[in-house]
């Protein structure tokens, strides 16, 4: 059981004493097994309901990675879940979102149970951070939560949904050259929506409770428009500290999600008017009522920082080059995609995530270490105003401003080769005497 009563998701961290032979149809695999000829495992991260995720040494390239094993032994549906997993690791591959977990190397082990290799990351999870802040401050909310919104619309352009959109599988992780950097995890139940086959049986329920939408709760079809349900019942519970709705079991919490209304975040104390109509309307009961898309709702809430003078995300990445630029105008490369402002300065407690020492790869949780700053620092010290942005699109493509910069240095430097090897062969023909001057 997790806060406010909300229903266990089905994974929970190692204990310290733990042994591996604890994880069922696991149990086969130890430290030292090496799978797939280059990865040894060292040791073990957390154990799930589909099977196990480790610290493995890739000997190949003598680097630490994360490979998450699943278990097919006395599963009834073991090419289902095989085949599940190998769609988690193309949809991922395909992606190649910053703020989607990357994933390197598909496979089976010795044994046939399928297994993925992850980057291996370092932090604690959005659920872990609720659980110790109880809530976060709505723009350092919608500050760390809009990089994983780019995520979802990006997949959902490509026609992949993720299905499972909750704060364990956002994952925030350090990293060295932009502070935080939110990762979406697990596209393990992810769909493709133009496949001719579906990996579920039609009417099941797959995802955790307090997050479906209430199509995903009838057992019904599901698409984009769920994890945008998703997504705004995460953004609801990190301003209010609790989910939209709840009930003391599980039916009773899947009538609620189908036929209650959610009570407003005005009525938590949270004067943030703009912000509650964007999460009503993504709360909307019929998907055709909500937000027409993620990249819909990702700029409704760029909008709704930028009314406040904030510039950039919580990985310092400008909302006006990430929301509000014209695809088929401009074509910006990857260097216009940086921050905007060189000098970014994190707080901690509620509005940022504080370092931790644990390793995660796709789902590890880690206690962040002490020591925090006062809570009232702000998340951005500066940021660009509107005019500022303004200027720079005004620029236009820095490459294509770079090109033609690059193009009159070369021309210059060609007229000025020829006027060097003219003057010096008419001096050569005077110094003959053919040329009198």
């Amino acid at each position: 059981e997790r806060r406010h009563g909300r229903h266990g998701t089905g994974v929970r961290e190692v204990p310290a004493d733990s042994h591996p032979a604890d994880s069922g149809p696991i149990s086969r695999y130890a430290p030292g097994e090496m799978i797939a000829g280059r990865y040894e495992l060292v040791r073990l991260l957390e154990r799930g309901g589909m099977g196990t995720v480790w610290v493995a040494h890739n000997r190949v390239l003598d680097v630490e990675v994360g490979i998450k094993l699943i278990g097919l032994e006395d599963s009834d549906d073991a090419e289902s879940l095989a085949q599940r997993l190998l769609e988690e690791a193309r949809s991922a591959a395909r992606l190649g979102h910053a703020a989607i977990v990357r994933v390197h190397d598909f496979g089976r082990t010795r044994f046939g149970d399928p297994f993925l290799a992850m980057e291996l990351l370092e932090g604690e999870d959005l659920g872990d951070l609720l659980t110790r802040e109880g809530r976060i401050e709505p723009v350092q909310a919608v500050q760390l939560l809009l990089p994983v919104a780019h995520a979802l619309a990006t997949a959902h352009e490509r026609s992949i949904v993720h299905r499972d959109v909750k704060p364990e599988n956002i994952f925030l992780s350090k990293n060295p050259e932009v502070g935080i950097q939110p990762k979406l995890l697990d596209f393990g139940i992810a769909r493709i929506l133009d496949r001719p086959r579906k990996l579920t049986v039609e009417g099941s329920v797959l995802g955790t409770p307090d997050y479906m939408s209430p199509e995903q709760a009838r057992g019904g079809e599901v698409g984009a428009s769920s994890d945008l349900w998703s997504f705004c019942v995460v953004l609801y519970e990190a301003v209010t500290g609790t989910v939209p709705f709840n009930g003391p079991n599980y039916n009773a919490l899947l009538r609620a999600i189908i036929e209650d209304e959610p009570q407003t975040i005005a009525e938590y104390g949270i004067d943030q008017a703009e912000l509650s109509s964007i999460l009503s309307k993504g709360l909307r009961k019929s998907p055709e009522e909500r937000w027409h898309s993620m990249r819909e709702l990702g700029e409704a809430l760029a909008d709704w920082l930028v009314q406040r003078d904030i510039g950039v995300d919580i990985t310092g990445t400008s909302l006006a080059r990430t929301w509000f630029r014209n695809p088929e105008v401009d074509s910006w490369s990857d260097i216009s995609q940086l921050s905007a402002v060189p000098n970014l300065e994190r707080g901690s407690g509620p509005q940022s995530v504080p370092p931790s020492s644990a390793s995660r790869a796709g789902a590890l949780r880690s206690t962040p270490s002490s020591g925090d700053q006062p809570a009232d620092r702000p998340l951005v010290a500066s940021s660009p105003s509107d005019a500022e942005l303004l200027a720079l699109d005004r620029l236009g493509d820095p490459v294509k401003i770079l090109e033609r910069s690059e193009r009159r240095r070369m021309i210059i430097l060609a007229l000025l080769f020829v006027l060097v090897v003219i003057t010096a062969a008419m001096a050569l023909l005077a110094g003959a005497g053919i040329v009198v001057f």
